[in-house]
């Protein structure tokens, strides 16, 4: 019976040294000839002639764009970059009474949080010499007026303003004069 299923090669080569490319190109094996190089054999030493290099790819290669070889004989390059974390929170609160019948409450809240990551967090690089940066600032206060008419009532009346600036939403809300039943102190 037929057998319908591609036959598997498999590379026995030793693929830890480069080879010189295979060309029909005669400026090009003119070129190997001067170097002493055959097509489709191992660079002798592991060592690519710079007359093979393409200068542009050298002159990217020699700008910083790619982190050089530190690790394992310079053959590996390994990066462990800190990425810290910064958070400042201030909270303010006042109470004051006026009067015997009228208190002030103030507060004020300011959260930021600033991080690092690298490499960046929308994108699909490798390269830790680039990063995002992610700045979390808010904002909030209140202000609020209680007023005592009597033992048994306390109307009061309160606004609030937060503020996020990473979205640029602003909520402001004010709450109505409210009622609030209290019990008289035996």
């Amino acid at each position: 019976m037929p057998s319908f299923f591609p036959l598997l090669i498999v590379n026995t080569r030793d693929c830890s040294e480069p080879l010189v490319p295979i060309t029909s190109d005669p400026a090009k094996l003119a070129i190997y000839a001067a170097d002493g190089l055959v097509a489709g054999q191992p660079f002798p030493g592991n060592i690519i002639p710079a007359n093979l290099m393409d200068q542009n790819a050298v002159l990217q290669l020699n700008t910083g764009a790619f982190p050089k070889p530190n690790f394992n004989n310079g053959t590996q390059y390994i990066a462990s970059i800190p990425q810290p974390t910064n958070v400042r929170e201030d909270i303010v609160r006042i109470d004051h009474s006026i009067t015997s019948k009228y208190q002030l409450m103030g507060h004020y809240l300011h959260d930021t949080l600033a991080q690092n990551y690298f490499p960046p967090l929308w994108g699909n690089s490798s390269y830790p010499t680039v990063g995002t940066e992610m700045n979390n600032p808010s904002y909030s206060a209140v202000i609020k007026l209680t007023t005592s008419v009597s033992w048994t009532a306390q109307p009061s009346r309160a606004h609030a303003r937060e503020t996020d600036d990473t979205c640029g939403n602003t909520v402001t809300r004010s709450a109505p004069k409210t009622l609030m039943s209290v019990a008289p102190t035996p």
